[in-house]
């Protein structure tokens, strides 16, 4: 199973924001894993302060998409 597979899979069993860790910096790899569903993507190596700032931007963009559900961390 592909990751691109896997973000699809999580998308259709949850609402909770996606974001792709990879080593991969393809602009290609990085449209497929959005158009899968993916919120977002980073590219390793990368910083602990960058993902918690992602983090705490596809919690806000979920929340201000209305969506109710309890929050992450």
């Amino acid at each position: 199973m592909s990751g691109i597979d896997v973000v699809g899979g999580l998308r259709d069993a949850m609402t909770a924001p996606v974001i792709v860790l990879s080593a991969s910096s393809d602009s290609g790899d990085r449209a497929d894993a959005v158009d899968s569903g993916a919120d977002d993507w980073l590219t390793k190596p990368f910083g602990m302060n960058e993902l918690h700032a992602r983090v705490r931007a596809a919690l806000r963009g979920r929340a201000a998409a209305g969506d109710q559900r309890p929050r992450i961390g």
